[in-house]
């Protein structure tokens, strides 16, 4: 479960230091509560064994070959139940220590013997023990940069590897399941969806994968289900109001102040002492609310703080009643609000609610409280705030800007390198998609109560297929992910019955793929070769024919046209070190474009980009019978495309940059920009790549790794199991040079006896050799 840094600690300092811009909420899908190191009383912890151990030799970088630094990643390992070829469960881990994710996912747990599966929890990088540079790992951006989902992605990609090939025996051919909650449960279904051939299958927990901007969530809408599940339970939200204006009433006067410090039990430091400073005490309370709704289970838990079964029921005893109040009782029923919610136990005897001042020591036990902060400036942009009533019982700082955003970020990790350019809002979206076209066997649960919900993968349920939506109609955050219990609802026993069906199917089915698998059968994800994936939006149907036009002699291309243009991309796309950018070269030609007409996108290889353009036939050939644009993209390091100019051969720091990883990016990035300042047309036009050799792999990747801008690929001569684990021999190549040539009529003995006399003269007659060739 979703034990990360202190919920609202992205808020609060940020409101200290940028008090302008406080209405950009960077909440923290899962957190600590501020008191976390007291929650002591009655409320012991499962039972549950696991060893710690650690991966010695994960990059720092899984996307650049800059370097060869590595560092050390934690995981929990039970392997009770494990038994030959059975299932591994895998827990993506997110922002916080592993062990507190460990301990409230008893889910995976409680399924372990029935599957006799072994359990893992990999943590997340730079977060618990996991820091990349030790003390030193937030302290710039040169090290703090490494900090990504995609990296954390790629480090549990090794990680499964290392399991299946080495840490367990027997289990080669393991299946492994993916399991997640909130952020961790975007990074179970990120995990399936861009590398489907080592994830068979994904639990996705309350996890808000489409809360970023330029999507249909709408910024208010968290505070709008924390408002529905409070009035939901009881509570009357004039009351909450009518509380709220208390507060702000009372902290007009000294004498209301003193009364509030009093009341509150506020620490000396954090006393209110003039009429603004109430605004910290108001964002502490909306705090309560916020994570009461979160964790509003029907039984006592300590997920996030000691609560009471059904909290937010219980809470709603304060909020409703219609009788009139004095401000002093309205701020009575505030104080008993937050007072449940952060001393439920008792054992806490003062609040501090300025962060400005407050240094609680659960934020430096957990050792990384800037960790979400940080993400959430680069690429977790999520776009939050509250517009008052009548969406929510809170009060109006909307609208979310990226300016805000900027701004306190700058303020935030300006000492430490950060600049505004290293924010990329679009990344989210345009690197794991706005929807998943080609995935499957991802199980995506949210719980009603849950204000995350509102970011998830469905709102309404869905049993067909293979992406499934759960909806837990009495469910709060990632509930259905804890352990069983004897107060559970109906509604998540029923969830949690579908899940181990789905995850029972998805065992089932890979280990009848497995047994009849050869080396040629290990790409899972659904790749169209060819236009053929597409005939949705053609009528057209195209023969399988070469890349180079039958009808054009690859000698005449003068009748080949266009226009050279630029496009900014980041030298390195997957690491936020450095704001250094470069212009990629891309040719186009618009001539045959019509609306309604695709994309053709040539994947530029290892050359200048106009020899693929001129000797690429068959897309000037399709163009006019499809009415589609041309676009010829320049790989990153050739041609004229040169991050760091004549520089960029110097050494491996400047080089270390060329990898087809980063091409893709850059790709990807260039596709939204074409279709709404170059070509004009609609976001969802298709697109159709196309590539040979290397630029055929790249063709093929391209729809694998991002099949929502990708619709088809045209690979050709693409070498795809050319590597180590490929299946491939390796005379393969030489063994096929060889059939041509004799299938062209050639004499093996002839060719034969040749090079080996040329190998002779090379030993003792190198010069006559020379000589030879020279007279010829």
């Amino acid at each position: 479960m979703n034990i990360g840094i202190a919920n609202q600690l992205a808020l609060f300092l940020f409101c200290s230091f940028i008090p302008v811009v406080c209405s950009i909420l960077l909440r923290d899908p899962a957190s600590f509560h501020p008191n976390y190191s007291l929650l002591k009383k009655g409320y012991s912890a499962p039972n549950y064994k696991w060893s710690e151990e650690w991966f010695d030799q994960m990059p720092i970088d899984h996307f650049s070959f800059t370097d060869n630094r590595t560092f050390r990643l934690r995981y929990l390992i039970n392997v009770d139940y494990f038994k030959a070829y059975g299932p591994i469960c895998f827990y993506t881990g997110n922002e916080g220590s592993i062990d507190g994710f460990a301990t409230n996912t008893g889910f995976m747990w409680d399924i372990a013997a029935e599957f006799s599966a072994a359990i893992v929890f990999a943590e997340h990088r730079f977060y618990g023990k996991t820091q990349p540079f030790g003390n030193e790992s937030y302290a710039n951006v040169n090290n703090l940069g490494y900090l990504s989902s995609e990296q954390a992605l790629a480090d549990f990609a090794q990680i499964i590897r290392f399991l299946r090939n080495e840490r367990l025996e027997n289990a080669h051919n393991s299946t492994v399941i993916a399991f997640g909650g909130s952020y961790g449960g975007m990074l179970a279904a990120w995990i399936r969806i861009k590398y489907p051939h080592l994830v068979e299958g994904s639990i996705a927990a309350s996890a808000p994968v489409f809360w970023f901007p330029e999507t249909t969530v709408p910024e208010d809408v968290f505070d709008h289900i924390v408002q529905r599940s409070f009035v939901n339970a009881g509570c009357k939200a004039d009351s909450i109001l009518a509380a709220w204006n208390a507060l702000e009433q009372l902290s007009k006067s000294d004498r209301g102040r003193s009364y509030l410090n009093n009341l509150f039990k506020l620490e000396e430091r954090s006393y209110l002492l003039k009429p603004e400073d109430v605004y910290f005490l108001k964002e502490f309370i909306r705090e309560s609310f916020e994570s009461m709704a979160m964790v509003n289970y029907p039984y006592p838990s300590d997920f996030l703080a000691p609560l009471p079964g059904w909290p937010v029921k219980v809470a709603c005893g304060f909020f409703n009643s219609s009788v009139r109040k004095s401000a002093e009782e309205h701020a009575f029923d505030m104080y008993s609000m937050v007072n449940l919610y952060y001393n439920f136990t008792g054992q806490k005897e003062t609040l501090c609610v300025n962060a400005a001042v407050c240094d609680d020591s659960a934020y430096g036990a957990l050792g990384d409280p800037l960790g979400w902060p940080w993400q959430a400036c680069t690429e977790m942009i999520m776009q939050q705030c509250g517009s008052g009533p009548p969406n929510d019982f809170f009060w109006n700082d909307c609208p979310f800007t990226m300016q805000g955003v900027i701004a306190g970020c700058e303020s935030w990790f300006g000492k430490i390198g950060y600049t505004k350019q290293l924010t990329r809002p679009d990344w989210a979206i345009l690197n794991y998609g706005d929807h998943y076209p080609t995935a499957t066997n991802i199980v995506f649960s949210n719980g009603y109560l849950d204000p995350w919900s509102g970011g998830g993968w469905s709102l309404q349920p869905k049993t067909s297929g293979s992406l499934v939506s759960i909806i837990i109609e009495d469910g709060a955050h990632h509930y259905d992910l804890r352990g069983s219990h004897p107060k559970d609802t109906d509604a998540v026993k029923e969830a949690r019955n579908l899940e181990r069906t789905y995850i029972r199917k998805w065992i089932h089915d890979a280990e009848k793929r497995f047994r009849r698998m050869n080396e040629h059968q290990r790409y899972t994800t659904k790749l169209f070769v060819g236009i053929c994936s597409a005939k949705q939006h053609f009528r057209q149907a195209v023969d399988p024919i070469t890349l180079i036009s039958r009808a054009t002699p690859q000698a005449e291309t003068s009748h080949y046209s266009w226009t050279t243009a630029y496009y900014e991309v980041p030298v390195d796309n997957f690491a936020y070190t450095s704001d250094r950018t470069y212009p990629m070269k891309y040719l186009y030609n618009l001539t045959y474009y019509e609306q309604g007409g695709p994309i053709f996108f040539y994947t530029g290889n290892e050359g200048t980009i106009e020899g693929f353009a001129e000797n690429t036939g068959i897309m000037w050939d399709l163009a006019k019978q499809f009415k589609a644009a041309i676009v010829f993209a320049e790989h990153r390091y050739y041609g004229t495309s040169m991050p760091f100019g004549n520089l960029s051969y110097m050494n491996v720091t400047y080089l270390g940059y060329l990898a087809s990883t980063q091409a893709l990016a850059d790709y990807a990035k260039l596709i939204p920009y074409l279709k709404e300042y170059v070509i004009h047309c609609p976001p969802d036009t298709p697109v159709i790549s196309f590539g040979g050799s290397y630029g055929g792999m790249l063709s093929a990747w391209f729809r694998m790794k991002y099949p929502h801008i990708i619709t088809g690929a045209w690979a050709s001569s693409a070498p795809l199991m050319y590597f180590p684990g490929g299946g491939v021999d390796p005379g393969a190549f030489e063994h096929k040079v060889k059939e041509d040539f004799l299938n062209a009529g050639c004499n093996e003995r002839t060719i034969t006896n040749g090079l080996a006399a040329i190998m002779s003269l090379s030993k003792t007659g190198l010069l006559s050799l020379n000589e030879d060739i020279i007279g010829r």
